[in-house]
């Protein structure tokens, strides 16, 4: 077997990162009144022809429905009592309330939608972000394209609205003080703050580590800041994490010397916890772990790592995995390291992204 240069780095580095890891007792945490929704995709017969669904699962139920299309994630309205499903570059999404029939919407014509949705509380609609049909999914052509949020009514998830997000290519946002953020991943990528009652722009921030930078995904650090994964469109530059502040601008955490390769592709999904800021980059197969100060912490190896969910009842990040054999992981730093165990349930946890209710 012929091994590359990452390979032996990740060889290298597994080891040093593993001293600030920890292997918690064999003590199996059973939760209660915790499910976990997510999308899947599985090639159940090895034929090549993938089956695509979303899954609910809590320990000794899951619950299966096929789709369409795969589900990338998954947005929730605890107010309306509504669930968005959302898939990436598909060209149908599905909405539920309650526990009732999964209902579809659909994009504007000519486009699919591309992975994220977001409830507005206040104004009683749904945004979601879309991207043209005939482009490549892999932003070669969808980069120049002008962003734009569509608003879709909570009565039947049609489409009453839109306008920019002041950027290309826009795949995640989120609401923060009543002000829309916005990651644009396309052409000089972004992060954009946008007020709601003017839908207009706030601000934009642009990182100075090169046009490579892609923003992805969001999350809520604290009532000041928000933070921002990326993905790197060259092979020779790490993906990085940073955090936002809409006063100060951006700030890159760290990455310690000889990792950078361990960084690859992009970080997925993003969680904040007690703390300390948790990523997941699929393509080390890896669990990332910061201090909320951007000092770096740790890193666990973990095979197509995906998902994050935080978990009361576990008190700590469930992790998925896009290997369709692994169960669930929880996460969490316990005593300045980072501590990851098995669950005894969970399976086929593909989905780039979960909910926990």
């Amino acid at each position: 077997m012929k091994y590359n240069r990452r390979d032996f780095l990740k060889f290298a580095c597994m080891a040093w990162v593993m001293q600030s890891c920890s292997l918690a007792p064999k003590r199996v945490l059973r939760p209660k009144n915790e499910s976990l929704y997510f999308g899947y995709g599985t090639d159940p017969d090895a034929k090549g022809v993938r089956e695509y669904g979303i899954k609910v699962m809590s320990p000794g139920k899951i619950q299966k429905t096929q789709l369409q299309n795969e589900i990338h994630s998954i947005a929730y309205s605890e107010n309306h009592d509504l669930k968005a499903f959302m898939p990436k570059q598909g060209p149908v999404s599905y909405y539920q309330k309650s526990d009732g029939e999964l209902m579809a919407f659909y994009p504007e014509a000519g486009n699919h939608f591309y992975g994220h949705g977001v409830f507005d509380e206040k104004r009683g609609v749904f945004y979601t972000t879309q991207s043209k049909i005939n482009t490549s999914q892999y932003e070669r052509h969808q980069r120049y394209d002008a962003g734009e949020i569509y608003v879709h009514s909570l009565k039947d998830f049609s489409i009453i609205d839109k306008f920019p997000t002041y950027g290309t290519n826009p795949h995640d946002l989120l609401i923060h003080h009543d002000e829309l953020i916005v990651c644009n991943g396309g052409e000089n990528s972004n992060v954009a703050y946008i007020d709601l009652n003017s839908r207009k722009l706030i601000k934009a921030f642009v990182t100075k580590d090169g046009n490579h930078i892609s923003f992805g995904h969001l999350e809520i650090m604290d009532d000041e800041n928000v933070i921002a994964a990326t993905g790197s469109r060259r092979r020779d530059k790490p993906c990085l994490l940073y955090l936002v502040n809409k006063k100060t601008g951006l700030k890159r955490f760290a990455v310690p010397s000889g990792m950078e390769d361990l960084l690859f592709g992009q970080l997925l999904s993003v969680s904040c916890f007690e703390g300390h800021v948790y990523a997941t980059c699929p393509g080390s197969d890896f669990l990332f772990a910061w201090k909320n100060s951007g000092e770096f912490v740790a890193g666990y190896p973990l095979p197509s790592a995906s998902s994050l969910a935080i978990s009361e009842k576990h008190q700590g990040i469930l992790v998925g995995s896009g290997n369709h054999l692994l169960p669930l992981h929880v996460a969490r730093i316990d005593g300045g390291e980072l501590v990851v165990r098995k669950l005894d349930w969970g399976e086929t946890m593909t989905g780039a992204h979960s909910l926990l209710i």
